[in-house]
């Protein structure tokens, strides 16, 4: 039945009783529903319009989904919903308090993700025993949570960026699923309970960006399983102190992978003289560190170590003495940077190498020459796996014979190029910021009738975060192996054609390769380095995103 507006009136689900899904999208009704089918299972409502949901009779509700609107509150006292397993309210920024669910005992996924007003919650979320994914994310002005945890099927914890909140909750013996949480950019979180470390299975502990924070619980460092903990940040003007950092306390992080301590001030002598409680680490953020002058020796005992991050350590004087089998070096913007040992000889692994802003190891540039060299290119293209590499520079090397000004090149295919090439080596010299670059390969074949096609699909390489502060020139290197192509197979053999190269910065914000480069790496130029390519790679920190639409290949870096 319709109303004078022209929509629907307040008993429009009056006799649609045995509708089991509903998915409306905004101004369905133009007066808030008196009731909805006794029979829905799942309602979804994008935009909706009214302050409150009727579910009051809604026993048989097992999933609720609505994003955006007016809602103020989900419902009011007591509701008895013993079938609701889903609730999820996103972009609510009318809802203030969520409401008593004690009536829905059965809920195993919430998500009250950027309900922005939300300041409380009822506290007998803290007893929802069968819950075992909370995603709070985005509740800027959440100060209260209920004071004890005791959600014994909770596994994934996520309260980032919920800027008000002060305290932790006590969190319950029975509650021994609980693997990861996330606290990301709490700033006022001042004290996490020690009884945190009664999580036997926690493997994920993120306190990235929590500046308030007056210390760690003391039984942290005897936390077996934890795989992952963030204690950084990711703005540099945030340069905090060390006290809560207690590596001598740290004693049983045997499962520990990585670990971020970006802009905590750490000199070298708090570092332990050994990492033997480390043994598993696999990542180690350090960026951002004013007091670090020398990379303390113990590092080199990190066997497992593959990515170090020493960006904005302005104080860091030689990179020295690293483990044998890193893979990504990062030390942008490093000042003071005038030393660092060859990295082309012992770190067979090494692919990663980015050291732009470091303008003083041009005064001793032997050791950013060999990086250079055409060898130390072979050695991963041996292994077939892209290499990327970013130093302070001008001049792009000579064994790049085809060079142009600007950010445009193409390389002649020779007959038969696609049973012999093994990659492409890309050279370009930029100048300044560029904090996102972007190579782009695509090829034109011309078969021996004339007919034109394009064998390979364009792939589009990304760096990520690779930026200086200042205007010098750097240069920037990576070799493509042919194998990310997406391979397709046509009648004649003689086909060939031009690989079109294009340098640029993708963000619209002017910034394109000052000159460029371009080599074919043929199979017969890396036979001979096959036994040390196959040591390469055991660990990845960039992905492939392959779009079956248009097949675009992206290659990108991992976030961080």
């Amino acid at each position: 039945m319709c109303d004078e507006i022209g929509g629907y009136s307040n008993d429009v689900f009056k006799n649609m009783k045995s509708i089991r899904l509903l998915n409306i999208y905004h101004d369905f009704t133009s007066t808030k529903p008196t009731t909805l089918p006794d029979e829905l299972r799942w309602l979804t409502w994008y935009e909706y319009p009214f302050s409150s949901l009727p579910v009051g009779n809604l026993r048989k509700l097992v999933g609720l989904e609505i994003e955006y609107g007016n809602i103020e509150h989900l419902w009011i006292g007591y509701k008895f919903l013993p079938n609701l397993k889903f609730i999820h309210l996103q972009w609510l920024g009318c809802i203030e308090s969520f409401p008593d669910v004690s009536g829905a005992p059965n809920v195993e996924s919430l998500i009250l993700y950027d309900c922005t007003n939300l300041m409380e919650v009822h506290k007998s979320l803290g007893t929802l025993r069968k819950l075992a994914y909370l995603n709070m994310t985005g509740c800027y002005n959440l100060k209260y949570l209920p004071s004890m945890i005791e959600m014994e099927s909770l596994e994934t914890l996520i309260l980032s960026s919920c800027f008000m909140l002060e305290k932790f909750p006590e969190v319950s013996s029975r509650v021994e699923k609980l693997s990861n949480i996330y606290l990301r950019a709490c700033p006022y979180l001042k004290i996490i309970p020690n009884s945190i470390c009664e999580l036997k299975n926690l493997k994920v502990l993120d306190l990235q960006e929590c500046r308030a924070l007056q210390h760690l619980p003391e039984e942290l460092g005897s936390m077996e399983k934890l795989e992952e903990l963030w204690l950084g940040s990711q703005n540099p003007n945030c340069l905090w102190p060390s006290d809560i950092i207690s590596f001598h306390t740290w004693t049983k992080l045997c499962c520990l992978r990585k670990l971020d301590l970006s802009c905590r001030q750490i000199e070298e002598h708090d570092f332990p003289n050994d990492f033997h409680a480390f043994s598993s680490l696999e990542e180690l953020y350090l960026s951002d560190n004013s007091k670090l002058v020398h990379l303390p020796a113990s590092i080199s005992h990190l066997s497992r170590l593959k990515h170090l991050e020493l960006n904005e350590c302005q104080h860091l004087r030689n990179i020295q003495g690293l483990p044998s089998g890193i893979q990504v070096l990062k030390a942008s913007n490093c000042s003071a940077l005038e030393e660092i040992e060859d990295l082309t000889e012992e770190y067979v692994s090494l692919h990663k190498i980015f050291l732009p802003g470091c303008e003083r190891l041009l005064e001793n540039q032997e050791n950013l020459d060999k990086m250079l060299q055409q060898s130390f290119v072979k050695k991963c293209a041996a292994g077939d796996h892209v290499l990327s590499i970013r130093i302070p520079g001008s001049k792009i090397p000579s064994w790049f014979k085809e060079q142009q000004l600007g950010n445009h090149i193409s390389l002649k295919l020779p007959p038969e190029w696609h049973t012999d090439i093994k990659g492409f080596v890309v050279c370009g010299v930029f100048q300044g910021k560029w904090p996102r670059v972007r190579i782009t390969c695509a090829t034109q074949i011309k078969f021996k009738f004339g007919i034109n096609a394009t064998l390979m699909p364009e792939l589009e390489v990304d760096i990520i975060n690779a930026f200086a502060v200042n205007d010098k020139l750097s240069i920037w290197i990576v070799y493509v192996p042919f194998s990310l192509y997406q391979q397709q197979t046509y009648d004649d053999s003689n086909r060939e054609g031009n690989l079109l190269i294009n340098i640029s910065e993708p963000l619209m914000l002017g910034k394109k390769a000052v000159r460029c480069g371009a080599h074919i790496m043929y199979k017969e130029d890396v036979e001979s380095m096959h036994q040390i390519g196959s040591c390469i790679h055991d660990y990845q920190d960039f992905h492939f995103l392959h779009d079956v639409n248009d097949g675009t290949v992206t290659y990108a870096e991992k976030e961080s």
